[in-house]
């Protein structure tokens, strides 16, 4: 007896993209890395935009300067996530996997 797995060839080529697209480093803007799904899903605001605003985060300077303990607090009150190291992990694998055909 013998028996046939469809797609698995795809499947490879998917994973063989996944990880070449691991070891190259990419530039990505926020709105592309928390799509409103992701942001729907996991936060209290229907898009990045919203999200940033909330906090006051119109600017890169003015993100840059925010104290990493005060978007940690923010992040832990209005989202699933406990940091906002864990929010952009989260955000930055769905995006490779995105990336990846998946």
């Amino acid at each position: 007896m013998s028996f046939e797995i469809n797609g698995l060839s795809d499947f490879q080529k998917k994973i063989e993209k996944l990880e070449q697209f691991s070891k190259n480093e990419h530039s990505v803007s926020f709105r592309e890395l928390f799509t409103d799904t992701f942001m729907k899903s996991n936060t209290s605001f229907d898009n990045c935009d919203d999200f940033f605003k909330s906090i006051g985060i119109d600017t890169e300077e003015q993100f840059k300067a925010m104290p990493e303990e005060q978007m940690d607090e923010f992040v832990a009150k209005n989202t699933s996530f406990s940091s906002w190291q864990e929010m952009l992990s989260k955000a930055s694998s769905e995006y490779a996997l995105r990336q990846a055909g998946f």
